[in-house]
């Protein structure tokens, strides 16, 4: 089939949907799909972006208003850069500082500015650029099928938009209406999530709890809405480990994501600090100030590694004894985080935040590692029971690391999945 993504998170980006996009629409490629996406043409530093995705056509159009003139000179900045030589692999990358310098920190603020009085926010500039690119690529390409990647919930008013023209999915990473919408478009997201579950051919989400959220609010069908999770991609095999960057008297954890109000660290952070011979590292692109202040309180055991590209923090993820993944606030989603670990193929220690949280049963029911309350007594009796079983040699002892228990959750599984929803015309029925 012709496919055409619609997407404002995707690379050079390395969000978690831009992430999410790059492996499904390879894998949908790999299967002989003929995958174009429509972008904004985003400028990225090369050390923190990610390629687009091999057999796949990426049109780009500007990202418009004060982003696009951003961008632009985050262009010219990278392209006056002085050409330096290929740098060999440092798979131990020095502490860097993660807070943002004030040319990020007023990035940041024109965009809450903008986004104040933009819904959802600031990545709304992009929709009259890509409303003329869509009008043109439409008749070029005549696609079977479009998939509007949400979020942001501009690129799903682009698809409502060019309804008729080609029947559509909605991927939804959040609810359009989530937890974090802010009050003054509550109304607005709930109608936009309304029209999206009833016109789009299917809906699809991450989590079984954001289905049956989704189910309640609208009465839509329940054959209209299916889950494919987030994914891991790794090799066939599992790959051997990293040689061991501690002596074998120290508990080596490794958090690598990002920090949210919903996706708190203080209690880990504490426990970390009061449990000797326990050391975690952090990669993450922006740590809020009070963070900060209880990384820099004990830096013998919380050492910050900034940002980190995405190749980079898979290489880490390998070398670790264990896999901090941080629960959100809310059951209804389950970070992508986690799933990613599964292709490190290490042990993970899930802190759960929310009654009934469903990675909770996911990391026990496959035997990837533990569950805990999110809550500082209940981490440092976790971390003083896992530092003894490394010290007696069976950290591992019990669990199932391979990846035949998690097959499900390989990219090129759920764009198998994918490629089910897809509405395949009737002489292609059978290929399905």
């Amino acid at each position: 089939m012709r496919i055409l993504l619609l997407a404002y998170a995707f690379p050079p980006l390395a969000t978690p949907q831009a992430l999410r996009w790059y492996y499904l629409t390879r894998e949908l490629a790999a299967r002989g799909h003929d995958v174009h996406v429509l972008a904004p043409d985003l400028v990225v530093d090369p050390s923190d972006s990610i390629d687009e995705p091999p057999g796949v056509v990426v049109h780009r159009c500007s990202p418009g208003g004060l982003t696009a003139q951003i961008h632009e000179y985050r262009r010219r900045r990278i392209d006056a850069r002085p050409v330096e030589n290929a740098a060999p692999v440092v798979t131990t990358p020095a502490p860097v500082a993660s807070s943002l310098n004030w040319k990020g920190r007023l990035h940041r603020n024109l965009d809450l500015g903008l986004g104040y009085f933009m819904y959802p926010d600031s990545t709304s500039q992009w929709l009259p650029p890509a409303r003329a690119q869509l009008r043109r690529l439409l008749p070029a390409l005549r696609p079977d099928v479009l998939i509007a990647s949400h979020e942001p919930a501009g690129v799903l008013q682009l698809a409502l938009d060019s309804r008729g023209d080609a029947p559509w999915i909605a991927d939804l990473g959040d609810p359009v209406l989530a937890d974090y919408t802010p009050v003054r478009w509550h109304r607005r997201a709930h109608a936009l999530e309304a029209r999206v579950c009833h016109e789009a051919s299917h809906v699809v989400v991450t989590t079984e709890a954001t289905r049956a959220r989704l189910l309640r609010r609208h009465g839509a069908a329940p054959s209209r809405i299916s889950v494919v999770s987030q994914g891991f991609d790794a090799p066939r095999e599992r790959p051997p480990r990293s040689a061991a960057m501690t002596d074998p008297g120290t508990l080596e954890l490794f958090y690598g994501g990002r920090f949210y109000p919903f996706r708190d660290p203080t209690a880990l952070i504490q426990a970390v600090g009061a449990v000797p011979g326990v050391r975690l590292r952090i990669a993450s692109p922006e740590l809020p100030d009070e963070i900060q202040r209880l990384c820099l309180a004990n830096p013998a055991q919380v050492e910050r590694l900034g940002r980190l590209s995405h190749e980079a923090t898979l290489a880490l993820q390998r070398t670790h004894d264990v896999l901090v993944n941080l629960g959100n606030r809310s059951p209804d989603q389950t970070p992508g985080k986690l799933f990613e670990y599964f292709g490190a193929c290490r042990p993970i220690l899930h802190l759960s935040s929310s009654p009934g949280d469903p990675a909770e049963s996911i990391v026990t029911r496959q035997a990837r590692g533990w569950s805990r309350p999110n809550e500082t007594p209940a981490i440092v009796e976790a971390l003083i029971g896992l530092l003894e079983r490394k010290r007696a040699g069976g950290l591992e002892a019990g669990l199932d690391l391979g990846f035949d228990s998690v097959a499900a959750y390989r990219w090129s599984a759920l764009a198998r999945r994918i490629e089910r929803l897809l509405p395949w015309p009737a002489a292609r029925t059978a290929i399905a």
